[in-house]
């Protein structure tokens, strides 16, 4: 199924947001893709208040390397890194199926 079907512009918010408007074929409506967003102190994002309702909220370590990405009762990610800052795992849950991808990194020379 194609979403972007009728779609003719995405409307970009000065105020992170974002909107789908569809032609006569489709809803004359704007559809909100996302209604917020909030960014950490240099510039990562923090989290995004979507239009269908959820939240992604997204956590760092103190040197803004990835932490976690979870949307509440749809998706919990958890990233594991070495000293380096590599990551060597991430562990995802969607729902009730759980994914764990494993990184390994060449030894420096």
């Amino acid at each position: 199924m194609d979403v972007l079907v009728g779609v003719v512009e995405v409307v970009l918010a000065a105020e992170h947001g974002a909107a789908l408007v569809q032609d006569e074929v489709g809803s004359a409506q704007p559809q909100s893709i996302v209604s917020a967003a909030s960014y950490k102190a240099f510039g990562p994002l923090a989290s995004l208040a979507l239009g269908n309702g959820l939240s992604e909220i997204r956590s760092f370590d103190p040197r803004y390397r990835p932490a976690a990405v979870d949307v509440p009762g749809r998706l919990d990610q958890r990233y594991t890194t070495d000293p380096m800052g590599n990551i060597l795992s991430i562990d995802r849950a969607v729902g009730a199926e759980r994914f764990v991808a494993t990184y390994g990194y060449q030894a420096p020379q």
